[in-house]
């Protein structure tokens, strides 16, 4: 069973601090240079369209694996395990942020410099 059941629709106090958890999160990393967000262009687009018909994947998932393997990302991080099957059977390295903590924490941590 999941640890984060919902029992009912949230608040808008908790849909707010969720989004502010976000966005405080994601610029971190993008400030860490950890994170890149990047707009969907055509090119992902072009590489995504026919995946979800030849892999039976949703389109969502098409478009972030297109991404990754465009932007010559180093790793997909993902909590959902079909969509992680899916990014390794494109060849990309994965990780579970709920099982791979430790591996990801590595991958966080500044780099010495020579």
């Amino acid at each position: 069973m999941n640890q984060f059941t919902v029992t009912s629709p949230p608040n808008a106090e908790a849909v707010e601090e969720a989004v502010s958890l976000f966005a405080g999160e994601t610029k971190k990393l993008v400030t860490m240079r950890k994170l890149r967000v990047l707009p969907v262009g055509a090119g992902v687009l072009s590489d995504s369209w026919d995946l979800p018909l030849r892999r039976q994947v949703y389109q969502a998932d098409a478009v972030q694996v297109a991404t990754a393997r465009q932007m010559g990302a180093g790793m997909l991080l993902s909590a959902d395990r079909r969509l992680l099957d899916f990014a390794k059977s494109e060849v990309l390295q994965t990780a579970n942020p709920e099982r791979d903590r430790e591996l990801i924490g590595t991958l966080l941590e500044p780099k010495e410099e020579s």
